[in-house]
């Protein structure tokens, strides 16, 4: 299955149905019968519904929009708790568990397939971020409370309890930052470093400026608190 397919997947299914009889039968417009199996995940986004009559048959064309979002690898399928949030356009794949009220935003990429990823509670991955894992050796792990900025790569890491990771900021193989600690925008966190708790790391490549002060460090809840609210909103949308 291409891209395009896996993103967004356009059926169209060609019923013809006699008034007279139950029995229905789905077609390509050519004729051939089609047999469509959606992903058990699929979410539907759009169902265009038209009828026509014509000389006492009944058709109906119905165009399904549906986007690939949760699914296994090798047998493995995602774990994600029932109060978090998964935006329609998020891929989520294998060994991933996501925890309670945590989010995963537009078009992030969370691909636990070649190793596992786990997200604790009440943190949330932001739009375009990517996280991937290092084959059998480096998995990546977020603790609670942490927010992962707009387009962050986080590849085989582990981000501890309550970390604001910057947009657009990387963190390679083997990286471990210590709780509640602030990763800055942009910075490039080399591999097998490890940051000293409640630090505040900046540049290509990222070193500690500085030890974050007591404030600094309590104003990071904003961050994830936020983020809790939003999902609580975004799903209140989907109901309507």
């Amino acid at each position: 299955m291409t891209k395009v397919e896996k993103s967004t997947l356009l059926v169209f299914h060609l019923a013809q149905e006699r008034q007279a009889s139950p029995d229905k039968k789905h077609f390509l417009s050519n004729g051939t019968r089609i047999d469509v199996p959606l992903h058990k995940r699929c979410r539907v986004f759009a169902l265009a519904f038209i009828a026509l009559s014509r000389c006492g048959w009944r058709w109906l064309c119905y165009v399904t929009i549906c986007e690939i979002m949760i699914r296994p690898f090798r047998g493995v399928h995602p774990q994600i708790h029932d109060s978090a949030f998964v935006e329609e356009s998020a891929q989520v794949i294998g060994d991933v568990h996501v925890g309670e009220e945590s989010s995963i935003w537009f078009n992030a990429v969370v691909r636990g397939d070649i190793h596992h990823i786990r997200v604790g509670n009440r943190t949330n991955v932001q739009d375009n971020s990517v996280i991937h894992v290092r084959n059998g050796t480096h998995p990546t792990i977020l603790e609670d409370e942490v927010t992962v900025g707009h387009s962050v790569t986080l590849h085989g890491c582990y981000v501890e309890r309550g970390c604001l990771i910057g947009i657009g900021s990387i963190l390679l193989d083997d990286v471990r930052v210590g709780s509640h600690s602030i990763v800055a925008a942009g910075a490039l966190i080399s591999p097998s470093t490890l940051i000293p708790p409640r630090s505040l790391v900046m540049g290509v490549p990222a070193k500690v400026k500085r030890t974050l002060t007591d404030e600094e460090v309590a104003g990071l809840e904003v961050f994830w608190k936020n983020y809790i609210a939003y999902t609580k909103i975004y799903k209140e949308e989907q109901l309507q």
